[in-house]
Formats: C-alpha cells, structure tokens, sequence
C-alpha cells in the first residue's frame, strides 16, 4: 500500500512540476531574475546607436546620454553633434526639447519629446515595463530565436491607440528577458538582448541588436547594433 501511495504522490509531483506556467507568471519571475525590485533614486547611461544599411555597412552612429530620476520622475536624453545640441525632457509634467539650448514647448516638439523619452524607457526598462495592468499577456509555447530555445509571451495593449504587436523572449532556465519582437506599422523586427550588466541591481542590457524580418519571421536583416554603459 505505501508503494502505491508513494507512486501516487510522487506522480502528483511530477505533474504540479511539469504545470504550464501563465504569461504573466513568466513575466514575474523574469521580473524576478532582473532583480527589479531593487529599487533605484537616479540612473545615468551612455547609448552609442549604430544604424547600418542592408547590405550591411554602417550608415551612421548616434551618441546618447540618458538620466532618470525616480522621486520625483524626470528623464533627460542628451545628443551632440559637432554641429548643433538636443536634448529631449520630461520635467514638472511636461515634455518638451532643447535645440542648442532654446527651449521648444511647441505641440510637435512636445510630441516628438514624449514618443522619444517613453520609447526608450519602454525598451531599457524590460521586462518591469510589462508589469502594466493595461498589458493582456498570454504564453504561446516555446520557439527558437537564433537556434535557442525560449518562452514566448505574447503582449497586447487592447486600450490603447497603438496597433503593434509584441512577442518577448525569455530563457527557460536563467528567466532574464532575451529580446522581443514587434510589428509596428506593418513591417515586424527583431530585437535581441545579447549581453547584461549582470554585475548590476536590477540587471540591465548592456548590448543588444535590432533585425529587419519579413513575414514569416524568417530572413533578417540587421538594422542596429546597440550598446549602454552605465555612468556613476
């Protein structure tokens, strides 16, 4: 009889292992494995941008320094060229740009200053970005970037004007977020997360690339390569 209750009990284990976890349960221990719940005052990075053509050679380089403050929120993207000075703002509520230090509150710029700093936020910030209750997440099985094999989630913003569409890529084994793809006006990109600050608390990106892919996700085409640098 104990035989039998042990075969019992050790195959009720089995199968409570072997349960499919949900999306959003994915998303949380990736959450986890980021360590985002050390929570930051301020963070300052350097993002150096490298666009390429699609045959492969570089079109052109951007340089970036980003500062976020937390309490209260502010967020600060710097770019200088020899030839001029922008800097991107959200401050007191506000969006808004600086070109070569005159202030423009106009409604273009502050559109232009808003889509900028939340886009870069959205990316650098994943996956605690994804802890959103605006976000319907759904786990559609394992596939393979790259040759390796990943959880995907698929992320959709019902309530919102946005049409694109997300699938996010996370390790089996370490939970750390690997990239995602997003279809946005029609056209579908890959972006994979190659490397972390794993030295940091919450771990960060430290360099990932972006691919042009065609329908079937099949043929890619690099777009950019990027790389963060974490300031004291």
């Amino acid at each position: 009889m104990w035989k039998t209750v042990f075969s019992v009990f050790l195959l009720s284990g089995i199968i409570r292992c072997e349960k499919t976890l949900t999306g959003k349960e994915i998303v949380a221990q990736s959450i986890e494995a980021h360590s985002f719940s050390n929570k930051l005052d301020s963070l300052s990075y350097h993002k150096t941008t490298q666009l390429y053509y699609a045959d492969g050679t570089l079109e052109k380089t951007i340089e970036q320094t980003h500062h976020i403050d937390w309490n209260p929120f502010n967020y600060l993207i710097e770019q200088n060229t020899p030839k001029s000075s922008k800097t991107t703002h959200f401050k007191k509520g506000a969006y808004f740009l600086s070109i070569d230090g005159e202030e423009d509150h106009s409604k273009e710029a502050s559109y232009q200053a808003e889509e900028a700093i939340k886009t870069a936020y959205f990316v650098f910030w994943q996956p605690a970005k994804l802890n959103d209750t605006k976000a319907v997440i759904k786990y559609i099985g394992q596939r393979k970037i790259q040759s390796k094999q990943v959880d995907a989630v698929e992320v959709r913003y019902p309530k919102s004007d946005s049409t694109d569409e997300w699938l996010f890529y996370f390790d089996p084994k370490t939970k750390l977020n690997l990239g995602y793809s997003v279809k946005h006006n029609g056209r579908w990109s890959l972006i994979l997360n190659d490397a972390f600050h794993l030295d940091h608390q919450p771990i960060l990106i430290k360099e990932r690339r972006s691919f042009f892919i065609d329908s079937l996700k099949d043929t890619q085409i690099l777009r950019a390569a990027y790389t963060y640098q974490l300031l004291p």
